[in-house]
């Protein structure tokens, strides 16, 4: 239930910043809030299958994860597509790279390499944009399984947690500089900034 209630005030504060008439200040962070909330859930999941098992069972884990994500993605860029086809004036180049991104988790990597400004799309709106945190979740999702059936359930817990610390200040580090460098694409988007949050959340689980 607290966990529900936090889900629900990050769901408030991004609609309100994005569609308030006097957009909520700072409502973005609540992608935030939903990295952190991923990243202690997912963590959990891993140590009790870690413990259950003494191992991960990779392939399983994932899968699981793709019967959760996959049919609301896949409807709502049904919906796009069909809606799509009323604005032929749509550059079909971009229009595919979108969709293209959205199917594979990389919306982020598309946003950069393209250009994308998330806080300019109000003038190039695009309806999948926002599938950017679900590609970011995704590479995580990968990425931090892998670690965890290597050296999660292999080293000390201690151990494991100060690596991860290590990770969050590296993830830090590289936002703070992509910011002063006026990389904001890379800053907004990147994986590798935007990471902290949820390997913050992951340290939340190891602790707690």
């Amino acid at each position: 239930p607290a966990l529900d209630g936090l889900r629900a005030f990050a769901v408030a504060a991004v609609m309100l910043f994005h569609t308030a008439s006097v957009p909520l200040q700072g409502g973005f962070l609540g992608v935030d809030v939903f990295f952190v909330l991923s990243g202690f859930l997912i963590t959990g999941l891993l140590r009790r299958e870690g413990l259950a098992r003494g191992h991960i069972a990779l392939a399983g884990f994932w899968l699981r994860r793709a019967r959760r994500l996959a049919p609301p993605l896949l409807l709502v860029l049904l919906a796009v597509a069909i809606a799509r086809l009323a604005v032929p004036q749509v550059d079909a180049a971009v229009w595919r790279g979108e969709i293209l991104s959205a199917l594979t988790y990389t919306t982020n990597w598309f946003q950069i390499l393209t250009g994308g400004d998330y806080f300019a799309e109000f003038g190039r709106q695009s309806p999948l944009v926002h599938t950017w945190s679900l590609a970011i979740e995704e590479q995580f999702y990968l990425g931090f399984a892998v670690l965890f059936a290597l050296v999660g359930i292999r080293w000390p817990t201690r151990r494991f947690v100060l690596l991860v610390g290590v990770l969050i200040v590296v993830s830090a580090a590289s936002m703070a500089y992509a910011s002063g460098a006026g990389a904001q694409s890379w800053a907004y988007y990147g994986t590798v900034p935007r990471v902290q949050a949820l390997l913050f959340g992951a340290l939340l689980a190891l602790v707690l």
